[in-house]
């Protein structure tokens, strides 16, 4: 048997380390936890969940990414309030999705909704 304890990270090339490192700490209010060069890691939660960040300069951030990833936090609206600062664009028909600088689409989760999440394919909750 095989028990899942979570995701260990989300790894995401960007072409600004530094801008992405102030990005996610400011919205997020996450702490880097290692840095080596052009890599850092962010402390997701102080267990084992980290963002990886792995510059490459050759990312075009114009250029909207496929997927998303999501994260739970628990003042959403604080979130949102931070994005916006950064001059991000959000999703109308979600509370708090948007682009990061990189063109990676994230999704802010309240944890009080995580038991409310639809599936993906459940159009009458979305």
């Amino acid at each position: 048997m095989v028990q899942v304890f979570g995701i260990n990270h989300v790894a995401l090339d960007v072409n600004d380390l530094e801008k992405a490192i102030a990005f996610y700490t400011d919205i997020l209010g996450v702490q880097v936890m290692k840095r080596k060069g052009k890599n850092a890691m962010l402390d997701l939660n102080g267990r084992f969940d980290f963002l990886a960040l792995f510059e490459d300069p050759s990312i075009n951030p114009n250029v909207p990414k496929d997927g998303h990833w999501g994260v739970v936090v628990d003042n959403l609206e604080e979130v949102r309030e931070r994005a916006a600062k950064w001059g991000v664009t959000f999703y109308p028909e979600f509370e708090c999705d948007f682009r990061d600088p990189f063109g990676y689409r994230v999704q802010i989760i309240r944890k009080a909704d995580i038991s409310k999440q639809s599936m993906p394919d459940d159009s009458d909750n979305i």
